[in-house]
């Protein structure tokens, strides 16, 4: 979106047809490094923990201002216009509810919020379209209890440009993580990241070579030659060795696997 030249001007969109998109979908019961997600009692009770619409929803609407107006003050008196709004709950049976929170049944504060089946109605799904500044944005959250076999959380973006749109997918599909678990789910997660950043890294610079015109072209846009190099002249101290290989340990250290 910074490069006018490809992406062009944010447009302003309408209510059917938003500029910006953002979309998520989230589970409650999953499965982290090959264990099973904990959730607390009250995690489920909206005079507590809020409802959904209040919860990721947040972080998306950060996410747009610094994505489409990183550098403008926002007034939301006056650049915020709520088109519309709506919520949905996820229905929560007792089976599912002791699963995801290891809890026999549901607590006193909850069961006043079960309809006539015992079952609860959790509101954790929101979706909103506003106006910021004029641009139509449109954010909706889902909350489903558990994701299909292979499936998991997954966020899609959408930003329209007057010459390209940009299009964001995320999406965590590893049949392997649940099959596996453990060690050898986290040891497979990271070689999957691995090679895919190393096969898209490779994917992408002919595209960005041809841009600016190969590698002579890489040179003569850059003024200072020594850019193309991984450290500058007189970096290499002591010090420097020292913060590498401490970043590099705390990597290490870290990663599931250790």
């Amino acid at each position: 979106m910074l490069n006018k030249d490809v992406f062009g001007q944010l447009q302003k969109g309408s209510v059917d047809e938003p500029a910006v998109v953002k979309e998520s979908v989230h589970h409650f019961f999953k499965y982290v490094s090959g264990t099973p997600i904990k959730r607390p009692t009250w995690y489920f009770d909206t005079t507590q923990q809020g409802e959904g619409l209040v919860d990721v929803t947040t972080h998306l609407i950060d996410l747009v201002m610094w994505t489409c107006l990183p550098d403008e003050p926002i007034d939301y008196q006056k650049d915020i216009v709520m088109k519309k709004a709506r919520r949905w709950p996820t229905m929560l049976t007792r089976q599912q509810y002791e699963k995801v929170t290891r809890a026999p049944d549901f607590p006193d504060f909850l069961k006043g919020k079960l309809n006539n089946e015992g079952v609860l109605s959790y509101y954790a799904n929101g979706e909103m379209i506003y106006t910021m500044k004029g641009v139509h944005v449109k954010l909706a959250v889902t909350w489903n209890f558990q994701a299909p076999e292979g499936g998991g959380d997954t966020h899609h973006s959408l930003f329209r440009g007057s010459k390209a749109n940009v299009i964001i997918v995320m999406t965590v599909m590893f049949v392997i993580y649940g099959v596996a678990g453990g060690l050898s789910a986290a040891i497979a997660t990271n070689f999957v990241q691995g090679l895919l950043t190393i096969v898209l890294s490779f994917l992408i610079l002919p595209f960005a070579l041809a841009k600016v015109g190969g590698m002579s072209g890489l040179r003569q846009s850059i003024s200072d030659p020594d850019m193309l190099s991984l450290v500058s002249p007189g970096e290499i101290t002591l010090f420097y060795i020292i913060i590498i290989a401490f970043n590099a340990l705390v990597g290490w250290v870290t990663m599931p696997e250790t």
